[in-house]
């Protein structure tokens, strides 16, 4: 079919008729392309950053030129928070302090502001002095993710959220959260986090062999991934039984890579830490692996899963990600457990590690299969499928 007939055959997607400004951190890579889909189906898109990716300590860069974003003035305050799960990580509220003047120049339609903070009550003053526009919260939060909040975070949140015309959550964990505040059903949608898949479902996938499995971690190293009491039972498990020759990769870093190093010399684990790598350089880690393994304490969502998924990798996951929960099916695309619980967590292992030879076709099928349809464009359409509903 040539370019032209196709034109005809497939119609371009239809336009929404509004301005959006869209208030986030930053843009990151994996949000690129779901932001370019939505420039492309929108009149008019702003996206506002609080911050850049130096700013925000992240190992990569978020120079777009191809995207109208702005950085802001503003600054961030930084404190840690202990987790009920027994782990401490730091936290970062972003305060841009201009972002209600950029609004009243720009005048958009719709105003989509992400988490619940300083940015968004801004966005709220735009929406009550101009009451023909629209404030959409985007609520990138799970139950557990939340548990760390206190009363007044509460109360905020029992304040703000009636007040705005819908909000966009990751999935069925975020919905209940919110619904919490008095949002109706109805005013919730769900926008699961989502990457442009093509290079990570190209990867060419074959069989474990027979005596070895490789093991692979893709993300932070630090307390709250639940790193150094998985490798324990894992240690655990493999010292107790006959099992295959285990190799573990994890790429990334952060403060406890010296921990996780000397764990691996002290039980003889056969383990390589690969450290910060380029998003372009992934897909490679992917192939060369056999299962992925997310033991996660708490996470928003978790979107190595979906490449993980995408390459065609079982996941061994834990339930405290929600795109564990959500993706997931116990023995069909991976094993499940809560990383809290080291008999749940030991038990996934032996299941995991002791799969059947004939079975592992029939899991990696499963593993794309199971995310294929979940692209930047699904997300898109669900948050103009938003926009409209507000408007």
């Amino acid at each position: 079919m040539t370019a032209a007939l196709q034109q005809i055959v497939e119609p371009k997607p239809e336009v929404v008729r509004a301005r959006v400004a869209l208030l986030t951190v930053l843009v990151s890579p994996y949000r690129h392309p779901l932001f370019k889909c939505l420039q492309s189906r929108l009149t008019e898109l702003l996206i506002l950053c609080s911050a850049s990716a130096d700013e925000a300590c992240r190992p990569w860069t978020t120079s777009y030129a191809d995207l109208p974003s702005f950085v802001q003035r503003g600054f961030k305050l930084r404190w840690k928070r202990r987790h009920p799960h027994g782990f401490s990580i730091p936290y970062y509220v972003y305060l841009p302090l201009d972002t209600l003047p950029r609004l009243l120049h720009f005048r958009p339609d719709v105003v989509i502001s992400g988490e619940m903070g300083f940015r968004t009550l801004q966005a709220l003053a735009y929406r009550k002095l101009c009451p023909r526009s629209r404030l959409i919260v985007w609520a990138t939060l799970s139950e557990v993710s939340e548990m760390t909040h206190g009363k007044l975070r509460n109360w905020i949140r029992s304040w703000l959220l009636p007040q705005v015309d819908a909000v966009l959550v990751n999935g069925s964990s975020g919905a209940s959260h919110i619904s919490r505040f008095g949002v109706r059903p109805d005013r919730i949608v769900r926008v699961p986090y989502t990457c442009d898949l093509t290079t990570f479902l190209g990867i060419r996938r074959e069989q474990p062999r027979d005596n070895k499995l490789r093991l692979l971690y893709v993300g932070q190293l630090n307390e709250g991934k639940g790193l150094v009491p998985f490798l324990r039972q894992l240690v655990a498990w493999s010292g107790k039984f006959r099992s295959p020759e285990i190799d573990v990769q994890l790429v990334g870093d952060g403060p406890l890579r010296q921990t996780i190093e000397s764990f691996s010399a002290r039980y003889r684990l056969r383990l390589q830490i690969v450290g910060n790598v380029p998003y372009t350089h992934l897909p490679k880690y992917y192939a060369n692996a056999d299962v992925f393994f997310f033991p996660s304490l708490s996470d928003e969502w978790g979107l190595v899963i979906n490449e993980a998924l995408g390459s065609g990798l079982p996941v061994l996951g834990s339930l405290h990600s929600q795109a564990v929960e959500t993706l997931i099916k116990q023995g069909k695309n991976g094993w499940t457990f809560r990383a809290d619980q080291d008999c749940e967590m030991y038990s996934a292992i032996e299941r995991a590690l002791s799969t059947p030879a004939d079975d592992w076709k029939n899991l990696q099928a499963a593993a794309r299969e199971s995310i294929v349809s979940l692209t930047p464009e699904f997300s898109a359409e669900a948050m103009l499928a938003a926009i409209q509903m507000v408007l």
